[in-house]
Parts: C-alpha cells; sequence; structure tokens
C-alpha cells in the first residue's frame, strides 16, 4: 500500500492491522484512527507549535537519562474507549513503563497535553476527556487555549479525577511524578497570546 493510497482512504472502513501498516509506510503522515475511520489532522498554527515546543523542550531536558519518554506530536496513543479501538495523537505525550514499548504508539501515558483551537474545542474537553480519563495509569491531562491564557488540568486524585482552570500566568502546574513544574507564562512565552492585540484568531 502506497503513501497515496493511505490518504486515499482516509474516509473508509480501517482495521487497526491497516492503520499502523500505513503509519509504518510513512511516519509523517498523521491521521488519528476512531472505531475504523481515519481522520487527518490539520496542519497547527505558529500558535499551536510555539505553544507546544514551549512544553515540551524544557520537560523533554527534565527528563533526559530518566525513566520516562517525552512524545511532541509524534507518537500515537493506542487506547479502547467504549469497547472500540483508538489511536489518538496528542500534542505531548509523557509515558513511563517499561513494557510500553511499540514503535509506532504507547499504551499506558502518565501525562497527556492537547493545545486546543476553536475548531478542536469540544473534541479536547468532551471525546477526548472522557477516553483519556478512562486510561488506568494517566495521572494529567492539560488543555491548552491558544486563543487566551487558559489552561485547564485535569489530575487524578484518590477519589477520581479533579480539574482547575487557570488563568493567571504566575499559576504554577505541578506533576509531581516527574518532580517537574513549569508556569502558565512559560507555556504561552513568546506567542504574543494575553498580550493587547495578541491574541490568537484561527488555527489548529
Amino acid at each position: 500500500m502506497s503513501a497515496t493510497a493511505f490518504e486515499a482512504r482516509v474516509k473508509t472502513h480501517w482495521t487497526e492491522e491497516e492503520y499502523l501498516a500505513g503509519v509504518e509506510l510513512d511516519p509523517e503522515l498523521k491521521y488519528e484512527f476512531v472505531s475504523g475511520r481515519v481522520f487527518a489532522m490539520a496542519t497547527p498554527s505558529g500558535v499551536h507549535a510555539e505553544i507546544s515546543s514551549n512544553i515540551f523542550i524544557p520537560l523533554h531536558t527534565h527528563q533526559r537519562g530518566k525513566p520516562c519518554r517525552v512524545f511532541k506530536g509524534d507518537m500515537a496513543l493506542h487506547i479502547r474507549f467504549l469497547n472500540r479501538p483508538v489511536f489518538y495523537i496528542p500534542d505531548i505525550l509523557v509515558a513511563c513503563d517499561d513494557g510500553d514499548l511499540a514503535k509506532n504508539f504507547r499504551e499506558k501515558p502518565l501525562l497527556i497535553v492537547e493545545v486546543m483551537s476553536k475548531s478542536t474545542l469540544g473534541n479536547d474537553l468532551r471525546e477526548k476527556l472522557w477516553a483519556y480519563c478512562a486510561i488506568p495509569g494517566l495521572r494529567h491531562y492539560l488543555v491548552v487555549n491558544q486563543q487566551a491564557v487558559e489552561v485547564t488540568h485535569f489530575y487524578r486524585t484518590d477519589d477520581g479525577w479533579d480539574e482547575v482552570t487557570l488563568l493567571d500566568p504566575e499559576a504554577v502546574i505541578s506533576i509531581p511524578e516527574l518532580a517537574y513544574c513549569l508556569t502558565v507564562r512559560e507555556i504561552y512565552a513568546n506567542t504574543g497570546v494575553g498580550t493587547p492585540g495578541g491574541a490568537a484568531t484561527g488555527g489548529a
């Protein structure tokens, strides 16, 4: 199956094996797989890319030489949601399980980050929220608004899931399992978001 054939069949029914074969054929193709359907991912905006990098680079540096691996938009997440197979591609994914080493996907994340736009807002805070929070080992899910300074931190507690929405640039996000913290200001550095006339408009 060629890369062209992989792209041409995005609206037809796929098996997990066919999807993974397409990813193996061309890892640069960015498609998510939900219940036999394959969906092309939108090209990220400059703000989206900057925010993702602001989170990924220091976190990746912090984890260098440590057991956990940090991925930026290039590692699929394989889960079963409502008894259906799903492959998502989070903007940031951190996986720490020694046995979770498949070539093209992970199944046991500790942290997931999605940078949302107007077009992905409903998906990130509805479908993906439900799917991600059903993953037994997931401890943190961050949803970062690229239109305004707003980070929603969903985190697992002994009693289930809780959440906090952070609007203050000086607010600190703590990931104790990684002995890591970052501020909201660091997430939005050099993006123009939150400054007069600097809010992002559109984009993925």
